[in-house]
């Protein structure tokens, strides 16, 4: 019978069976890859088993994440203020609402969306607004509510801002008017808008 001699062979942490036959000499490996765990009786074969390497600590992987899709606000340039002299940035010229109107267009979008087959919930903080402006608006008519627009838009000398002012304020005369808005004072004499004023006042009283 060829004597038959065990080897361990350690290769990428595995540990193979090899024999030697003694007629031949060829080495032939048996049971193919071996991974001595502490099931194996590794003694009973004449071979020592290699000792457990411990595992590597986890590694955590850094996962980029893609840049926002939002857009970046602007920040603004310097102080904001509405004084005697408007700075209001970026939105120097954006289109701005009364009062009267921004209470129109909201019932209008919730009329749209209650129309609609599901079921509409208000936010809390709409539900407030909406409050607010029942209170504070002071025309609630659609049709006078675009009367005053085109009254105030016909006023080309004054600012967005200050003809929506204008049109949720509703001062009584032009003294309490060039006040609450410092800005108006160099842009509309005082008859030209205590007769604003006056026209505006008439709206309202129409809708009341």
């Amino acid at each position: 019978m060829p004597e038959v001699k065990l080897q361990r062979s350690t290769s990428r942490q595995t540990s193979h069976l090899i024999f030697f036959t003694a007629d031949t000499r060829r080495r032939r490996s048996i049971f193919g890859p071996v991974i001595f765990t502490n099931t194996f009786d590794s003694n009973a074969l004449g071979c020592i088993p290699e000792p457990t390497k411990s595992r590597p600590p986890n590694r955590t992987m850094s996962v980029q994440l893609p840049p926002p899709t939002h857009r970046k606000r602007a920040l603004p340039q310097g102080e904001l203020e509405a004084a005697s002299t408007l700075k209001l940035g970026a939105d120097q010229h954006t289109h701005t609402l009364s009062l009267s109107e921004a209470r129109l267009v909201i019932h209008k979008v919730l009329e749209n969306k209650r129309r609609g087959g599901n079921k509409y919930e208000e936010p809390e903080n709409l539900t407030k607004t909406l409050d607010y402006l029942d209170v504070f608006a002071r025309f609630k008519d659609e049709e006078n509510i675009k009367a005053v627009e085109r009254l105030l838009n016909s006023h080309t000398e004054l600012e967005m801002f200050e003809r929506s002012q204008l049109g949720s304020l509703c001062c009584d005369n032009a003294e309490e008017a060039k006040s609450l808005i410092p800005s108006l004072q160099n842009k509309i004499s005082d008859g030209d808008l205590q007769e604003l004023l006056d026209e505006l006042t008439k709206l309202r009283n129409f809708t009341e």
